[in-house]
């Protein structure tokens, strides 16, 4: 049975067989043409990528024996790897026959509606610039974060959040726009710190004797734990049990903490021996009786 052609007429098998032959040749000389551009782009493909990784490690190697932050380091090798992998990218593009003047236009614009729809992310990603640049802190600094109620160690700044570890040994993703919107104590910008201590004496205290012991306290606990520095001891004012005053001396900022309590425990010590009391908070309740004519009207009345 022959095989009908389009306008409903019978094709010859010799005529099929002649179209075949003539069409065999340029579909061998397309399949070749395309297979040797994509194999092409394909292999531009693994050769950028193999390169990029080259150029971060090669690029972070380099800035490591410059003595760079590694905050730093880390974003300037993985911007090298991807400028190499978008050159690759724009090579197989050009391979295919696309112009560049087209594919500006179309990346342009989806930037914008890419820009529309991830403004949050764009905000972190500049906040992540300006702290890549500033360096307010570096990996390893420990940082809080009084409005978010964080505290830990910085682990790395990346494009759009920073990680820290908390001392309680889980890791927190803060947005860099948070970063920069707040107040954030780095604690470890400086060698060393002062460790304060809050402390209030009775209103009965002789505030000289007081001021002479805690001082005393202050200047062994400097000798024997702290840093170079002068302790300082003053009072902060009137509570309301107490008169308060304020104890400080200086040490290693990766001190503060055992410095803070070995300076806590002195003052407990000393002040107990020295017979001055730290008082806890007191209230006077006065009770005062309603009228014995009142409460008889009351319960009078509660009787009807």
């Amino acid at each position: 049975m022959n095989p009908e052609s389009t306008d409903g007429t019978w094709l010859d098998p010799q005529t099929l067989q002649t179209s075949a032959k003539e069409l065999a040749p340029k579909a061998l000389e397309l399949a070749t043409d395309y297979g040797v551009t994509l194999v092409g782009a394909l292999v531009v493909l693994v050769i950028s990528w193999v390169l990029s990784g080259w150029v971060r490690r090669g690029v972070s190697s380099l800035l490591g024996r410059t003595h760079v932050d590694a905050t730093v380091s880390s974003f300037l090798s993985t911007t090298a790897r991807w400028a190499v992998l978008i050159l690759g990218v724009i090579i197989c593009l050009g391979v295919f026959g696309v112009e560049m003047t087209s594919l500006a236009a179309l990346l342009g614009g989806a930037g914008v509606g890419i820009g529309v729809a991830l403004q949050g992310n764009l905000a972190n990603l500049a906040s992540g610039l300006v702290l890549i640049a500033f360096r307010p802190f570096s990996s390893g600094d420990w940082i809080e974060l009084e409005d978010a109620d964080v505290d830990g160690r910085i682990r790395s700044v990346g494009l759009l959040f920073t990680e820290i570890d908390t001392f309680q040994n889980r890791r927190i993703l803060v947005p860099n726009q948070l970063l920069l919107g707040q107040p954030v104590t780095n604690n470890e910008m400086h060698p060393t710190v002062r460790a304060d201590v809050q402390v209030g004496v009775g209103y009965g205290t002789d505030l000289r004797e007081a001021d002479e012991v805690l001082r005393n306290t202050a200047r062994r606990v400097q000798e024997e734990h702290g840093t170079d520095g002068e302790f300082v001891v003053w009072w902060t004012g009137f509570g309301a049990s107490s008169i308060d005053a304020k104890v400080g001396v200086w040490c290693r900022a990766a001190d503060l903490f055992p410095m803070k309590n070995e300076l806590l425990f002195a003052i407990h010590e000393d002040l107990a021996e020295a017979g001055i009391e730290i008082p806890f908070p007191q209230r006077d309740l006065h009770l005062r009786s309603p009228r014995v004519e009142r409460l008889e009207q009351w319960v009078e009345n509660a009787a009807k």
